[in-house]
């Protein structure tokens, strides 16, 4: 019998072949695994620093949504003492008493003394 013709040789041939192609999807099988692993990794961090970066965008978005809000309070404050003073002009109050000290308006009952020189 020929060596290549023994039907152990031909069984023992196949067997080697079939460990061959498991060895070799198991390679590919890995080498898929590792390149899945690493890309999920990979968005894993950037999708982190992505959200580090919104925190951070959150937290100065509110620390100036603070100051504007004190900002709007103080010209509150502001608009009301103009609104007072407006209407403290607008009295009558105010108007004699600029009369009287700019022109020197006087009252009908009022006594006015003068200095003699």
């Amino acid at each position: 019998m020929a060596a290549g013709s023994h039907p152990d040789c031909k069984r023992g041939s196949m067997q080697s072949r079939k460990r061959r192609r498991r060895r070799a999807r198991r390679s590919q099988n890995r080498t898929g695994m590792r390149v899945i692993t690493f890309v999920v990794i990979v968005l894993f961090a950037v999708l982190l620093l992505e959200g580090l970066k919104l925190r951070s965008e959150i937290i100065a978005n509110d620390e100036e949504q603070q100051e504007l809000l004190i900002a709007i309070s103080e010209e509150t404050e502001r608009s009301e003492r103009a609104d007072e003073a407006r209407a403290y002009l607008r009295s009558e109050e105010y108007i004699k008493q600029t009369a009287h000290e700019k022109l020197g308006l006087v009252e009908e009952n009022e006594i006015i003394f003068k200095e003699k020189n």
